[in-house]
């Protein structure tokens, strides 16, 4: 299946079902279910390679004790700034002065600093090969403290009880897509995660959060905590878009408020 084609599929999705009724502790939780349809989609067509699971929870637990020592030089601290950006660390794709340079954050921070307070706040993605200084104390790095949290959220799982389900929508999903998803550890994750980063947002006690890209579990989380706080957020432009986009394009239902995600 091409793009179009999903897109044709998703459309029939969203005109078989109540998409303002998707709904679980008052949010409408659609775009995750169209996040892990369209990711369920992309693996289905194509080949991927899973390292070896003992090598795998290895790196886990390197990158854990690494993440602490970045994080305890520069811990998050109670200030007031005007923007907080929260960025990763697969967007610093250059050198510039010996240094690891993220082209969206750190332009956006050379174009804006001077007349406006920024805190940059990193979450890790995955680790970069280019040789350049990996440390920058105007940036907060929080991996340390999300491995906190998802250890957390995967002891909140064994007391969970109930099953969510989305009778209907799972239904027309599997009618045209041939697969079922299961979005439910996904619901969960984002729903602890949103209150997670409220107490970061709070802390800084911003007016506005930047990000780059919205479709992703954390990103969700962000727009949520700000959505609760009546904070406006702000999709950094990365790249050009077209017709058939999985997450950009094609939504043919939305709530008159927009999505809380």
């Amino acid at each position: 299946m091409t793009l179009k084609k999903f897109i044709e599929k998703i459309r029939k999705v969203e005109g078989e079902i109540d998409i303002e009724n998707v709904m679980f502790k008052n949010v409408n939780v659609w775009p995750i279910y169209r996040l892990k349809i369209a990711q369920k989609f992309k693996k289905k067509n194509s080949t991927t390679f899973l390292l070896n699971t003992l090598h795998r929870y290895f790196n886990y637990f390197i990158e854990f004790i690494s993440s602490s020592f970045l994080y305890l030089r520069n811990p998050l601290k109670k200030k007031d700034v005007d923007i907080i950006y929260f960025t990763k660390s697969s967007e610093s794709q250059d050198i510039v002065s010996k240094k690891l340079f993220n082209r969206y954050s750190d332009s956006f921070q050379n174009l804006y600093s001077k007349n406006t307070k920024v805190q940059v706040i990193e979450l890790y993605d995955f680790k970069s090969n280019l040789k350049g200084e990996k440390f920058d104390k105007k940036i907060i790095y929080i991996h340390f403290l999300l491995t906190i949290e998802k250890l957390k959220f995967y002891l909140s799982l064994l007391l969970k009880r109930g099953d969510l389900k989305f009778l209907e929508l799972e239904k027309s999903v599997n009618k045209h897509f041939n697969f079922d998803v299961d979005v439910k550890k996904d619901i969960y994750w984002i729903m602890q995660l949103s209150k997670f980063y409220e107490k970061i947002i709070k802390t800084y006690n911003c007016k506005k959060v930047f990000l780059v890209c919205f479709y992703r579990p954390d990103a969700m989380a962000i727009c949520l905590a700000c959505k609760r706080l009546n904070i406006s957020t702000v999709e950094y432009q990365h790249g050009i878009q077209n017709d058939n986009h999985h997450m950009y394009s094609n939504w043919t239902k939305i709530p008159k408020k927009g999505f809380d995600l």
